[in-house]
């Protein structure tokens, strides 16, 4: 490590540590993958992000196989994400309704990485890494210089506390006056979920402009909601509080006595005033031999459609078939007609299928695997006889 480039680091660290909130319109690129956001964050780790671009093919593949996307990319160009330390508050231009999730769910374009905001990596860089000068440079017209990053250890361990270092190496672009790093680019392990997309000279680029600092203040992270805004509060209940909390009758003794298990938690999504909302129940049923194997079925049912389900059932509708069930009639799909020919070939695994319907204003998706046509559509018609 030269002197110049262990100077520079020490500083950079020093910066970090000093800064205490910054925005700045943030692109990430990644072979196919890019997103462009504009980020607004303060310490510790308050963050509000803005999409304006969000490309993501393997996002795309995973929704294509399963559906399990939940927003797509132009719900998310059109959503506020804020996120106060505890709770994340979603907010869509297309609807007025409101969202408030636990945890920090920015739906990153990075699988495995949290890229938005996030810079804690400068925290100790001469600790951490080992550092080599990587010469001067300039970024968007302005002067900067290089620093080459390699981890002195993949991994290291405290008392309490463990840290992994998910790259080979990197390199920060250090913006001369501001001291803030405009670029970070750097190359995942091979073996990782983007080094099998990116390849083994793949590198992913961090890019930061129009970066304005010591702004915003802390008042930016809470949420103005008026009165008569409709807010959905997402809560995890174990399958046997579940009944109590949904809003619509939860019916699901024809699976129970066929077998299946619930695998808690469950996914409760409901606005308590206007007692709407929906829930997401997976169940298991284990195969007795290798002949019958393994069967999931997950449960989406509520009298509110979220986006998520609405997408599911506008493609259940365009693409599938009439089914009966019963009394009533569903929409039956097999996703594999979703997988076309200008795709790479589909896993081995066989497609979910999927069915759904609507009753008495309550609207039910149910998504198997390991089972046939056959056997869902009649757990399909035990559910809406009840």
């Amino acid at each position: 490590m030269s002197n110049s480039a262990a100077a520079l680091a020490r500083s950079l660290s020093a910066r970090f540590n000093d800064l205490v909130a910054f925005e700045a319109t943030q692109t990430i690129q990644a072979g196919p993958i890019e997103a462009t956001a504009h980020v607004r964050f303060r310490k510790p780790d308050r963050a509000i992000v803005e999409y304006s671009t969000y490309r993501n093919p393997i996002a795309e593949a995973d929704e294509m196989l399963g559906g399990d996307v939940e927003f797509s990319s132009d719900d998310l160009t059109a959503m506020t994400l804020t996120y106060d330390g505890v709770h994340t508050w979603h907010a869509s231009a297309r609807s007025d309704a409101r969202l408030k999730r636990v945890g920090r769910t920015l739906y990153e374009p990075l699988p495995g990485y949290d890229a938005l905001g996030e810079l804690g990596f400068l925290a100790d860089l001469t600790r951490d890494f080992l550092i080599r000068d990587a010469g001067g440079t300039v970024e968007l017209g302005r002067p900067a210089h290089a620093l080459g990053l390699k981890p002195k250890r993949a991994r290291q361990s405290h008392l309490l506390k463990a840290v992994s270092y998910p790259f080979d190496r990197a390199v920060v672009d250090v913006d001369d006056e501001s001291l803030f790093p405009v670029r970070v680019r750097f190359q995942p392990p091979s073996r990782s979920p983007l080094g099998s997309v990116l390849g083994r000279d793949g590198w992913i680029a961090v890019r930061y402009t129009d970066v304005r600092l010591g702004v915003p203040d802390v008042d930016a992270f809470v949420p103005a909601l008026a009165k008569d805004v409709p807010l959905f509060e997402e809560t995890f209940p174990a399958f046997s509080n579940l009944a109590a909390e949904l809003p619509v009758p939860l019916r699901l003794d024809a699976l129970l006595t066929r077998g299946f298990e619930p695998l808690d938690p469950c996914s409760l999504v409901v606005d308590g005033p206007r007692q709407r909302g929906y829930a997401t129940v997976l169940l298991a049923r284990r195969g007795l031999d290798e002949a019958t194997g393994d069967a999931f079925l997950t449960v989406r049912i509520g009298n509110y459609v979220s986006r998520h389900m609405a997408r599911r059932r506008a493609i259940i509708s365009e693409r599938g078939e009439e089914l009966p069930l019963g009394e009533h009639t569903g929409r039956f799909l097999d996703r594999s007609v979703l997988w076309d020919g200008n795709r790479p070939a589909p896993p081995p695994a066989p497609f979910p299928l999927e069915l759904s319907w609507e009753q008495d204003g309550i609207f039910t998706i149910l998504t198997a695997e390991g089972l046939t046509k056959t056997e869902l559509a009649l757990l399909a018609a035990e559910l809406a006889s009840r």
